[in-house]
């Protein structure tokens, strides 16, 4: 009697994958675990915003260095401003619908990559100067976003997966908004160490959004009360262009400091009576223009805007510089560095490993 099978592309592809793959795990995946080579290595962070992505480096002497900032293309900051927009919307609305694959199309699959999407091209770029800079591979790094991403979101997959075809792999499962990324890195050095919660104020501003978060800190432990961001009021917004760029200049908007003063005022009114301790800025653009500031003043106070100011500048007396443009890149460095602190005497990915031991998922 004969027997017939049906074979499916996807069966016949699902099969050499979990051939090749049995074959590859424990050499690929294990052959790192007894040395524990990351563990050794200086924890990494990227930051991705809309117009830019930025690397910084944290080593073992507590030292956390600024690395690179690169300027994206256009079609990056076109999928950055895409995945934020759809991330602030609290859905994905980009549904494409895709014809049935065909034989060629498994074929040339098994032979042919996808092209590298904007964003794995920027995580790339900075992997290759991270690399130069340390002299030897990147494989894990921990990456902050200009917003919130829900644990299963696509914006998240979206990461991962340039992160996973470029060989990195995150160890946290938190995905940090950028604010609160930088804060790690300004209040490394300068916790509250009182028994009174304090607020905190973080300003994330660049060309292309304005991003406001108002938090309480008690005790090192973070809760958000106010969170938003306004890609229409990024610096690039506060000016006109001229007609004839090379006879003319930019030409401020009117109202438009207006409109970002009272974004401020309505974010602040949960903090009532009380006052704002510590400010986080961010961004490219937070200190290069003094309206912001002059704003914050304004609307904080002189003594309890100087003050908050005030502590970031003894930071900078003691030596510990954290340049906004850097910060939510450096405090991402220093939270892969804590991951590492975590790890037993071998790897944490592969549970097969000898040593291995699944890392904690909270920081």
């Amino acid at each position: 009697m004969l027997l017939y099978m049906r074979f499916s592309p996807r069966g016949i592809i699902t099969c050499i994958g979990l051939i090749f793959f049995s074959l590859a795990a424990g050499t690929s995946i294990c052959s790192d675990c007894p040395n524990a080579a990351r563990w050794s290595a200086p924890g990494v962070g990227f930051d991705l915003t809309l117009d830019y992505g930025t690397s910084a480096v944290h080593f073992l002497n507590g030292t956390t260095v600024p690395n690179a900032a690169i300027e994206g293309n256009v079609a990056y900051k076109q999928q950055m401003l895409e995945l934020v927009q759809t991330a602030v919307a609290g859905n994905w609305t980009g549904g494409v619908e895709l014809s049935a694959p065909t034989w060629l199309h498994y074929i040339k699959g098994l032979f042919t990559s996808p092209s590298p999407t904007p964003l794995q091209l920027m995580l790339g770029s900075l992997k290759v100067d991270t690399e130069a800079y340390l002299g030897h591979a990147v494989h894990f790094a921990e990456v902050s976003f200009p917003v919130w991403l829900e644990m299963d979101s696509y914006q998240l997959h979206t990461i991962d997966l340039a992160l996973r075809q470029l060989g990195i792999t995150r160890t946290t499962k938190v995905f940090p908004q950028a604010i609160r990324a930088a804060a790690k890195a300004y209040a490394r050095h300068n916790l509250p160490t009182g028994p009174q919660a304090q607020w905190e104020l973080g300003l994330d501003y660049s060309r292309s959004a304005l991003a406001i978060a108002v938090d309480e800190l008690d005790r090192g432990v973070y809760e958000n009360f106010v969170w938003k961001i306004r890609t229409d009021l990024g610096y690039d917004s506060a000016w006109n262009h001229p007609i004839d760029p090379q006879v003319g200049s930019l030409i401020a908007k009117p109202h438009y400091w207006e409109v970002v003063e009272e974004e401020l005022r309505q974010a602040l009114k949960v903090v009532g009576n009380a006052k704002i301790e510590r400010l986080t800025l961010v961004g490219d653009r937070i200190i290069g223009d003094e309206h912001l500031l002059k704003i914050l003043s304004k609307i904080l106070g002189t003594e309890t805007c100087n003050n908050a100011l005030r502590k970031i500048t003894a930071l900078q007396e003691r030596g510990i510089i954290v340049n906004p443009l850097f910060a939510a890149a450096m405090g991402q460095a220093q939270t892969s560095d804590a991951v590492r602190d975590w790890s037993p005497s071998g790897c944490s990915y592969a549970g097969n490993c000898p040593g291995s031991e699944d890392l904690r998922s909270e920081l």
